[in-house]
């Protein structure tokens, strides 16, 4: 009896250090990225919520999706719907319940490993994946809530399917493909997993007949739908080389050997990487305490649990890599998340073998080297399959929810309220970090409005400031200002628009203008320049007479004894240049000679226009795109001057191959926009 009673108590204790250290783990992931639950919403967040706005679950569940591009109804409209009404649109309540979702597909995967493995091996695979820093982006998104249920629902289905709960399994798996499309292989990882060790394949796969029949349904279904969603095939890049990307890039974030591409690889790492590493070797080390620790639990099976879990493990973090072959020029860590859950099981399956001392290093070095990878403070400034950063990591997402926390509060500050039906234009702000979308749902959302539009500078039009109140905001200095009330900034607007190469926007900026009162002959000017670049030949000319210009190409009599003669007079030959734009304003070659002279006196605003007139007039001429190129650069329009200097180089062949000067430039703007400087710019 003594002797009963103490191996009672023997597995008693047993299962106290296992629970203490399963414990010890979720607790130590939950304080971990507590810190997101405080993160504001971020770009498709708006837009999700503003689908779900004031409609009723169904009609929220039939309307168009705002991206047009998957077919999610759990993680969106469902999801975003329950929430909003229950929190009342607080961020708050999405990160939390998104970190609840999260430790709650842990303990499943925790189930799941016990179940295969043992108690050592779980806890193993949990701290693996509960450390992991692929779960930091979702976890700071409202919108991560497509892969987190994804996720959640997957190994739950995984683990119904296991103990032989087929119909739930079923619905658990169409859950989570109504969540995100990563998890389409999950069937087939449920069935592997539910198979007996020396049993009968057919006989799993009998069982398995539920997930395959919802599988097939609902891809049938998603491709069916497919001509409803226009966004559908945008950013999908089936190929060889990207699919041999995904595979690649599934062992470098398992490792998470995501490190610096310039200065110092390895400066972002800190030593206080240790500290969840520490958690997370005691966490295993509590686990192993006792014997017996290597059987798997008794669930009437024979066999070789280790294999078994290799076989699942394997299928799994390669199943759910293989969706991800469509999206690898975009890839990020945390699209393999799910594939993470079958990658800590391998981990766990090949490290039951080793010692105490050697299980407790190898969990301990993965998360250390995991949470210095979630320490990188850069990300892929370009978009391709082989980048060796994440897309959208971390540092990205913490980067633009700080610009638009900030930018709220100065919104808010310079306008607490805005008038029914207004208008917001914003310049100068960066796509990257999320503040504008689509037509305005985070001003809707900030103030709770729904007629309210938001744009940015290049997508205006004169409709869209003729249909309410009117306002525009600009950054500078890292800063949103209120330069409503400025009477040069739709002078200022058209400008930027004209190097920007969108001269119809530019157009509707000095229309306005002129209807507020604020135009001139200057104004007609440039919009006949805008509507010859819009081959509108009858309203460029209408314009330049209005401003007193004859549209004529022709050069009047003696206008190059007239140029000769001021040659060496700066003055007299910026006003000859001058009487003979007024003459002959659709000559190409006056408007040439003017850029170039305004250009090196310093009046960098009028050589640009000029510049732009040379373009527009002689579209074809080599020299025009490399002067254009020289007036956008002189006001920092990169992106826009590196297009000139390559169509510049395009036109002019070897003369353009000679030209170190123009292809060092367009190099530097490479750099700049696309590689390494802007790598560095990222930090």
């Amino acid at each position: 009896m003594d002797r009963e009673e103490a191996h009672a108590g023997g597995r008693v204790a047993l299962r106290g250090a296992e629970w203490t250290a399963a414990a010890l783990i979720l607790v130590g992931a939950g304080l971990l990225q507590c810190v997101g639950i405080r993160k504001p919403f971020f770009a498709d967040d708006y837009l999700f919520l503003e689908q779900v706005r004031g409609r009723s679950l169904p009609a929220a569940l039939l309307s168009a999706d705002p991206l047009g591009n998957f077919v999610r109804p759990v993680s969106r409209q469902l999801y975003f719907w329950i929430l909003s009404r229950a929190g009342g649109e607080s961020p708050v309540v999405f990160h939390a319940v998104n970190l609840a979702i999260f430790l709650a597909s842990l303990l499943a995967l925790h189930a799941i490993v016990r179940r295969m493995l043992g108690r050592v091996p779980a806890a193993m695979a949990l701290a693996f994946v509960a450390f992991h820093y692929a779960a930091d982006v979702p976890l700071r998104w409202a919108s991560g809530s497509q892969d987190l249920l994804a996720v959640l629902f997957a190994t739950l289905c995984v683990q119904l399917q296991a103990k032989g709960r087929w119909v739930l399994a079923a619905l658990s798996l169409l859950l989570a493909l109504l969540s995100k499309e990563v998890v389409a292989g999950a069937a087939f990882v449920a069935i592997i997993a539910s198979h007996a060790a020396g049993g009968s394949w057919r006989d799993a796969l009998r069982r398995g007949t539920g997930l395959i029949g919802v599988t097939v349904a609902w891809g049938a279904w998603w491709l069916f739908s497919m001509s409803r969603r226009p966004m559908a095939a945008h950013g999908l890049a089936p190929g060889a080389g990207n699919a041999l990307a995904a595979f690649v890039h599934l062992p470098q974030v398992a490792l998470a050997c995501e490190v610096r591409l310039g200065g110092q690889a390895l400066g972002h790492w800190s030593v206080l990487a240790v500290l969840p590493a520490a958690l997370a070797g005691v966490a295993v080390w509590l686990a192993g305490r006792g014997d017996g620790d290597e059987a798997p639990t008794s669930d009437g099976r024979a066999g070789k649990p280790g294999a078994q879990a290799l076989g699942v493990g394997g299928a799994w973090a390669l199943g759910a890599t293989a969706p991800l072959v469509l999206v690898a020029p975009i890839w990020s860590a945390y699209f393999y998340l799910w594939a993470l859950f079958g990658a800590g099981i391998l981990i766990a399956a090949l490290g039951r073998h080793l010692n105490s001392a050697w299980r407790i290093a190898l969990v301990a070095a993965l998360v250390f080297c995991s949470d210095n990878a979630r320490r990188l403070d850069e990300f892929a400034a370009v978009g391709g399959a082989w980048t060796w950063q994440s897309h959208v990591d971390r540092h990205y997402v913490d980067r633009a929810l700080g610009i638009v926390e900030r930018y709220l509060r100065e919104l808010r500050a310079a306008r607490p309220t805005l008038p029914h039906r207004s208008t917001v234009f914003f310049a100068n702000v960066a796509v990257s970090s999320g503040w504008q979308a689509a037509d305005g749902p985070l001003l809707r959302w900030a103030y709770r409005d729904s007629s309210l539009r938001s744009y940015f500078r290049g997508q205006f039009t004169r409709a869209r400031a003729e249909r309410g109140p009117l306002y525009f905001f600009a950054v500078e200095h890292d800063s949103l200002k209120d330069r409503t009330n400025d009477p040069a900034l739709l002078r200022s607007f058209a400008f930027s628009l004209l190097l920007a190469e969108r001269p119809q926007s530019a157009i509707d900026a000095l229309e306005v203008a002129d209807g507020l009162g604020r135009g001139g002959a200057e104004f007609h000017y440039w919009r006949g320049l805008a509507r010859w670049a819009l081959a509108d030949t009858l309203g460029a000319k209408r314009d330049l007479g209005e401003c007193g210009f004859v549209p004529a190409r022709g050069l009047p009599p003696g206008a190059e004894a007239a140029w000769n003669a001021a040659a060496r007079d700066t003055a007299a030959r910026l006003a000859t240049l001058m009487r003979l734009r007024q003459r002959a304003a659709l000559n190409a070659w006056v408007h040439a000679r003017l850029a170039a002279s305004l250009l090196a006196m310093g009046r960098q605003g009028e050589g640009a226009i000029e510049a732009y007139a040379y373009r527009v007039l002689a579209p074809d001429d080599p020299d025009a795109w490399r002067k254009w190129a020289s007036a956008q650069l002189a006001k920092e329009q990169y992106e826009p001057a590196l297009a000139s200097l390559t169509r510049y180089l395009e036109l002019s062949g070897r003369r353009g191959q000679m030209d170190m000067e123009a292809q060092q430039t367009a190099e530097s703007l490479r750099r700049l926009l696309h590689g390494d400087v802007a790598q560095m710019a990222r930090r």
